[in-house]
This record gives C-alpha cells, sequence and structure tokens, in this order.
C-alpha cells in the first residue's frame, strides 16, 4: 500500500487514482511516482549536505587541535 508524499496516510486506489484516506490528496500512478521520486532525492541531498558539512567540522576541528599542540 503507498503511503501519501504530503502526510504519510495510507493512499487508497479507486478509478485510477489513488487517495489519501488521512488529508485527501489524490494523485495518479505517475503523478504518486514522481512526487516520492523527488522526496527520496531530496533527502538524499539534504544527507550529503549534512555528510559535508559534518566532514568540514571535523577537518576543521583536527586542524585546530593540531595547531593546539604545536605551541
Amino acid at each position: 500500500m503507498a503511503k501519501c508524499p504530503e502526510c504519510a496516510g495510507k493512499m487508497k486506489y479507486a478509478l485510477y487514482r489513488y487517495t489519501c484516506k488521512r488529508c485527501g490528496l489524490s494523485l495518479t500512478r505517475v503523478e504518486l511516482d514522481d512526487l516520492q521520486e523527488k522526496l527520496r532525492d531530496q533527502v538524499k541531498h539534504e544527507k550529503t549536505k549534512d555528510f559535508e558539512k559534518e566532514k568540514r567540522r571535523k577537518e576543521y576541528l583536527d586542524w585546530y587541535l593540531s595547531s593546539k599542540d604545536k605551541k
């Protein structure tokens, strides 16, 4: 069973459309697939940004600690 991309509610299939039982969003299968793919890409992009941010923070911390050890 598909999940609603807006509210994560259950989608009900009727008359070639999926309708959310919680919020009432109505989409065709193609629209639902496109929207879910778009959301997956956004999550993947956010994880990549978080990974890069954490990597820069660790590099800075290593640099800062190494400069303190030299003195």
